[in-house]
């Protein structure tokens, strides 16, 4: 698991240019046909030796990023092995990862109904969805990035809370200058402080 202060790597990876930007916005959220129900592919996750395997289907990964397309249809060494290692990111960030993949849906602890308030569940949740969103950088999903933001911005409307000042700088060690998380986050903030409160 990566720490909080991790290096201007990650940063560099929240960076994109007009080209992959535009790549980013042509990827299609076409309906998922399951042609080739048996075609799965392996997430390979977190840093234990052997990793986590998550299995999933190949259409679904390929028709939601274009990095996986790239990956499991080009010439790459993953199309013949059919894995992508992905042994940065944590098993609670894969399956919200897999979660959204399926069902363009996160189920959020924090925002169910029978959400009982845990401040170290609560760090550990906006951990995730902090390591989603940059994961989500990575694999070039801006449809993911945007629910993300958007399961962080419900968390805090609902529980009236900012996110720990860690996760705040976990925010700032994973992302670049200008990326929507940074500016999100920080209007946020921004938004829901009053003048007194920066004495």
């Amino acid at each position: 698991m990566e720490t909080p202060n991790a290096s201007s790597e990650d940063a560099e990876k929240s960076r994109r240019s007009p080209k992959a930007e535009r790549a980013r916005k042509k990827a299609r959220m076409d309906a998922l046909t399951f042609s080739e129900p048996g075609s799965l592919v392996k997430l390979l996750v977190g840093q234990d030796n052997p990793p986590i395997e998550l299995h999933i289907h190949k259409e679904v990964v390929c028709q939601r990023s274009p990095v996986f397309r790239a990956a499991f249809c080009g010439n790459f060494s993953e199309a013949q092995s059919h894995t992508y290692p992905l042994r940065h990111i944590d098993e609670s960030t894969a399956k919200l990862l897999m979660q959204w993949l399926y069902t363009q849906k996160l189920v959020v602890a924090q925002l169910k109904d029978d959400w009982t308030e845990d401040a170290k569940l609560a760090d550990e949740e906006d951990r995730t969805l902090i390591d989603l969103w940059v994961l989500a950088d990575e694999l070039q999903m801006p449809a993911l990035q945007n629910t993300t933001i958007k399961a962080i911005h419900d968390v805090g409307e609902k529980t009236e809370m900012l996110m720990s000042n860690t996760n705040k700088e976990r925010i700032l060690n994973k992302t670049a200058d200008g990326s929507q998380l940074r500016l999100y986050i920080s209007h946020y903030i921004a938004s829901t402080r009053e003048p007194g409160d920066y004495k």
